[in-house]
């Protein structure tokens, strides 16, 4: 951020004259960019990282930036494999992240949805996972005991009455 001066021959001092505020150079640091010299003489670039961003991705570390090409680049490493994550899809369930740090969950595409037994009906995913809602009060069932009748569904669970029980 100088320029060559004049020299006294007679006292031999010589100046050393500041090169003008904007004029081009380098100041050796490879991280800057636009580097020009100040009314001071000093030669110094702009760290193109102080002004940019960069965002937390699931399933991935913190973010680091550095300048590549005079631009500034964002990386960051992936976590493990089957760390707990959102991937954003409310109809998904027990997001994990993958190796290639990718966050999934389970789908209900990839869910099959039973009834419990005879006393629930079959429930629709929702997040990935099947609910198990109760059959209607009186819906006919069979309890498994031979010395019932009668047998109906009441809150899930599937009874019968004993018709010897009715006797005293």
């Amino acid at each position: 951020c100088y320029v060559i001066g004049d020299c006294d021959d007679a006292t031999g001092v010589c100046s050393d004259p500041l090169a003008p505020e904007g004029t081009a150079c380098d100041d050796g640091d490879a991280n800057t960019t636009d580097d020009v010299c100040d009314a001071e003489g000093t030669c110094a670039g702009v760290d193109p990282c102080l002004t940019h961003e960069c965002p937390q991705l699931e399933c991935h570390g913190t973010p680091s930036c550095s300048v590549v090409g005079g631009e500034a680049t964002c990386s960051s490493a992936v976590v493990a494999e089957g760390t707990a994550c959102d991937d954003g899809d409310a109809t998904t369930a027990d997001d994990t992240c993958d190796a290639a740090g990718t966050c999934a969950g389970i789908g209900c595409a990839e869910v099959t949805c039973e009834a419990l037994d005879q006393c629930h009906v079959v429930g629709e995913c929702a997040n990935g996972v099947c609910p198990n809602p109760e059959a209607a009060d009186g819906t006919a069932c069979d309890d498994g005991d031979a010395q019932t009748g009668g047998d109906v569904c009441t809150g899930g669970v599937c009874a019968g009455t004993d018709p010897r029980a009715d006797k005293t």
